[in-house]
């Protein structure tokens, strides 16, 4: 018995690591917003602070989730790093007094309304939610 629990748990365990894996990313901004598409090289620069502004020369504005499968699928798929990678680096820039902290939300309710709300906004959530038309859905180029 204990035996057959330890399997579906293993099993529960891989179904998980699938579902994250495989975790849809949208990228929404403000929509004042003037951009409507990125490349995959520019969502790169910008969450990681290369790139301070968007193409009309306004500040751009970092949301972030703290955790979870929206943002492990989004550090991993376009950043090509892991979650502790990308709070490392941002600890570093905030150390060296090249950066500060993006805005970290606990939900994608948080991000969303923090992006409909602030100017130059940026961030992402999982294709599963229900953005709306409150913000403006990026596309990838």
């Amino acid at each position: 018995m204990s035996r057959i629990i330890g399997l579906i748990a293993a099993l529960l365990v891989m179904l998980n690591h699938v579902s994250v894996s495989a975790h849809a990313i949208l990228i929404v901004v403000n929509k004042d917003v003037e951009e409507n598409a990125l490349t995959q090289q520019e969502i790169r620069n910008i969450f990681t602070g290369v790139q301070k502004t968007w193409g009309n020369r306004s500040r751009l504005v970092l949301a972030t989730l703290k955790e979870g499968p929206a943002h492990e699928a989004f550090t991993k798929t376009h950043l090509r790093r892991t979650p502790r990678q990308f709070d490392n680096h941002w600890k570093q820039q905030v150390f060296t007094g090249s950066a500060k902290m993006p805005d970290s939300f606990s939900s994608e309710h948080e991000l969303l309304r923090f992006v409909e709300t602030t100017p130059g906004a940026i961030g992402y959530v999982s294709s599963l939610s229900d953005v709306g038309d409150a913000v403006k859905k990026i596309k990838l180029q």
